[in-house]
């Protein structure tokens, strides 16, 4: 398996398709900043002395709940070898299905780990350059890092969710409209019941990994609450890949 891994590395360090994520998230990101100090034509964010650089490191951690948007890029990996057909000349060099599938999902956190470790250095030398508040200390940089490794297994989690639903579905239109349109959204439903006609529901809540993501995302929240994130994170990545491989080996190779 070891061998299919790097091969798919290879293939994806050949591609365009990282370099693009990276540039993208890169962009968007010194788009804010910068646009934020007046440097830019157009101002994103406007604010009346500009934005400090622990300003910035608290303000960050209320988009954890917009990466989860980003995740589905990376099922491409998983769903290339469906669309390309090339399951059954892996199958043919001694290779199971449980390997491939597998293979792919350690390739996929492989490469979301690559994005993040970049975009997170782009991040802190961009706002290196901003004048630092009285409130900024290396304390608030590790918790930063703290929260963002937390709900990382949040977001692994998330990426099993979406490998079940690509090989179950095997239709990548159908797959983002109940991943954006219903998962990524069932938290706020829950919300609004929960505070007009069925407080009841909180537990359930509780439960969703995207709520905790975007809890975990608040600078104020308490170290107490990592566990049940990390818990949750790993219950989903477990779960959902056991149930993808299920599928994936069941399903007829064309």
């Amino acid at each position: 398996m070891i061998k299919l891994i790097k091969a798919e590395l290879y293939k994806y360090y050949k591609r365009p398709f990282i370099y693009f994520v990276l540039l993208a998230l890169i962009s968007a990101m010194a788009f804010v900043v910068y646009s934020s100090q007046g440097n830019l034509i157009v101002d994103v964010i406007v604010a009346k002395e500009g934005y400090s650089r622990e300003a910035f490191i608290k303000v960050a951690g209320f988009g954890f709940p917009f990466i989860t948007y980003s995740l589905m890029l990376f099922s491409v990996v998983m769903t290339d070898d469906l669309k390309s057909g090339t399951i059954k000349n892996l199958l043919s060099s001694n290779v199971n299905k449980y390997q491939i599938f597998l293979s792919r999902f350690i390739v996929q956190v492989i490469l979301a780990f690559i994005v993040a470790v970049v975009s997170l250095i782009a991040f802190f030398l961009m706002i290196s350059t901003i004048e630092a508040g009285s409130e900024y200390s290396m304390a608030l940089v590790r918790d930063f890092l703290m929260r963002f490794a937390v709900v990382s297994v949040g977001y692994v989690g998330m990426i099993a969710l979406i490998n079940f639903l690509s090989v179950l579905i095997k239709n990548e239109a159908v797959v983002s409209v109940i991943y954006y349109f219903i998962i990524l959204q069932i938290s706020v439903v829950i919300f609004l019941l929960k505070k007009t006609i069925a407080p009841q529901v909180e537990w359930i809540q509780r439960l969703l990994i995207t709520y905790n993501i975007g809890y975990v995302g608040n600078a104020f929240a308490e170290k107490s609450t990592y566990i049940p994130v990390i818990a949750i994170g790993v219950i989903y990545a477990t779960l959902f890949t056991l149930l993808g491989m299920f599928v994936f080996n069941k399903q007829e190779t064309k």
